[in-house]
């Protein structure tokens, strides 16, 4: 060990007293040999205080790094207020609350490490087995990053249970180099079954209705629903929705989910699709509309760093119902969607090489 770099004699005598109390953690043996060494010399800490600001360091990386939300996409697009094949008004849509429910207790389903979905799928009762969900409110909001109320996560969950799904989505990796085919369903199925809702109390101080509980949120989604989204999620159709996108305005959330679905192709938004998004009325003379949907396209451009194709919009746009909004994604979306072509082209030739089937692609 290098010898002190320190005349005083205290801070010796009180390093060897740090180094009996923190043998047993090697990391903390480790800063107290650097320190021995170091000039100019930080403050010496004790192992408790050494841990402790540690923790806090880790705790301001995490928060200015948040984790992605998983969802699959698919389900991106179903709860939208407007349908991305047709334009028109999606008469299933769901409030953009519930959106956040259903986004927050998709993610812990794809990022559970003893749930392979390959292997379940391989089963013959696989289309059986249920896909069951449970998180707590506490968790939907360090997943949102946001404040999200007991009473606004239970209207929410409300809304999201008894939501209707009438048509659904699955890939087919067979069609080209994969596509989506649409599956009509006969009958409506609701999105939770068995679901219930279990209040605990918990410490702390006492939100607004004066209450100290936690809600824990937990059911079983549609079998049909259910398999099409492991199925989706077999194939790696998985969608990252950053933390930051849950602090954004609504408008600017509506319209960044409705452009999910196009954006790593181009995304065109024509005004009378924007309006339906945003609750404006499309018949209505053209004022302030185009000055707020483009305040909301600035903000994606600035939140999550989506492009704007000015010279397009000119180029294929007008002024008033005519204008258009061309969006393309942003140079980390780019990226990641050429390293997994890359990726698919390297499991492709393999899949020839060694003959292997198509589920392992």
């Amino acid at each position: 060990m290098t010898d002190f770099i320190c005349v005083n004699n205290e801070q010796v005598e009180l390093w060897g007293l740090y180094w009996e109390e923190g043998k047993a953690c090697p990391e903390y043996c480790s800063w107290l040999t650097k320190w021995k060494g170091a000039w100019p010399k930080p403050g010496l800490l004790s192992l408790k205080e050494w841990r402790r600001k540690q923790l806090l360091q880790a705790r301001k990386l995490a928060l200015a790094n948040p984790p992605d939300i998983l969802t699959e996409q698919s389900m991106n697009f179903l709860p939208l207020p407007v349908n991305p094949d047709t334009g028109e008004l999606n008469p299933n849509s769901l409030p953009l609350e519930s959106i956040w429910i259903l986004e927050a207790l998709l993610d812990p389903i794809i990022t559970d490490p003893t749930n392979n979905i390959t292997e379940k799928l391989k089963d013959a009762d696989a289309i059986h087995m249920p896909v069951d969900f449970t998180i707590t409110a506490k968790e939907v909001r360090k997943k949102l990053g946001r404040r999200f109320g007991n009473a606004e996560q239970l209207r929410a969950f409300t809304s999201l249970r008894r939501w209707e799904i009438v048509r659904q989505y699955c890939w087919d990796p067979e069609k080209g180099d994969g596509g989506w085919s649409p599956v009509k369903m006969e009958v409506g199925t609701v999105f939770a079954y068995q679901w219930k809702v279990i209040e605990m109390r918990r410490a702390g101080v006492k939100d607004k209705a004066g209450k100290q509980v936690d809600y824990v949120f937990s059911g079983m989604i549609s079998p049909v629903v259910g398999f099409l989204l492991l199925w989706n999620l077999a194939n790696h159709r998985i969608r990252p929705i950053p933390q930051k996108v849950y602090r954004m305005s609504e408008g600017a959330q509506l319209l960044y989910r409705q452009g999910l679905p196009f954006i790593l192709i181009g995304w065109c938004l024509k005004y009378d699709v924007a309006c339906r998004i945003l609750g404006y009325s499309v018949e209505a003379k053209v004022q302030n509309q185009p000055r707020l949907i483009t305040g909301y396209l600035n903000e994606i451009v600035k939140v999550v760093g989506w492009r704007r194709d000015t010279k397009a919009e000119k180029k294929h746009g007008g002024r008033g119902h005519n204008r258009v909004w061309m969006m393309k994604a942003g140079k980390k979306e780019t990226k990641e969607k050429w390293q997994r072509r890359h990726h698919k082209d390297k499991v492709e030739q393999a899949r020839k090489r060694f003959a292997l089937p198509m589920s392992y692609a």
